[in-house]
């Protein structure tokens, strides 16, 4: 009963369930396989542990992973660089500055919830719950970039709306 349209799949990841690779490889686009999987006892998603699953999958696009050559005119084609040389000094520079960022967070974090240990302060519930609901945006939005739907994903989890939303209600007050 669980479906997920344009799910990205590549062959070789081995991300999926053992055995599923195997029975779509070769398939191409606008065709589709029927097929049932074994889940493993100590798979990740306990409640399919154990179950035999039936799939239909449908092949929306084949696509071919090309790599590029590491040259010049790649790094002329990606952006405004002269040279692979320029464009590998800007990668180096953009994660020094991702990591430095990363670790002020992390000090204001810290920094933060120690002020919270030391304070009592009571919050708007107004507040509270609008922080609530964007969380809850960001939460539906991500769940659907997977192409699944938000009932869908509460329905997986056994969860309804409010229980969704109480579980973030301590994220807000943070």
């Amino acid at each position: 009963g669980i479906s997920s349209k344009n799910h990205p799949f590549i062959l070789g990841d081995a991300k999926f369930l053992p055995g599923f690779e195997d029975a779509v490889v070769g398939l191409k686009k606008g065709e589709s396989k029927d097929f049932t999987l074994q889940v493993p006892l100590d798979w990740r998603q306990k409640q399919v542990a154990g179950k035999t699953l039936a799939f239909h999958v449908v092949v929306d696009r084949v696509e071919e992973i090309h790599e590029p050559e590491f040259n010049d005119d790649l790094a002329r084609a990606v952006g405004n660089f002269q040279s692979m040389e320029a464009l590998r000094a800007s990668v180096k520079e953009g994660i020094k500055e991702e990591k430095e960022t990363q670790e002020k967070e992390r000090v204001q974090r810290l920094i933060l919830g120690a002020i919270q240990k030391k304070i009592s302060l009571e919050l708007p519930r107004i507040l509270v719950a609008s922080e609530q609901d964007r969380l809850f945006t960001e939460l539906r939005s991500s769940i659907e970039r997977l192409g699944v739907g938000l009932q869908e994903y509460m329905g997986r989890a056994n969860k309804t709306e409010e229980d969704v939303k109480k579980e973030l209600e301590k994220e807000a007050q943070n």
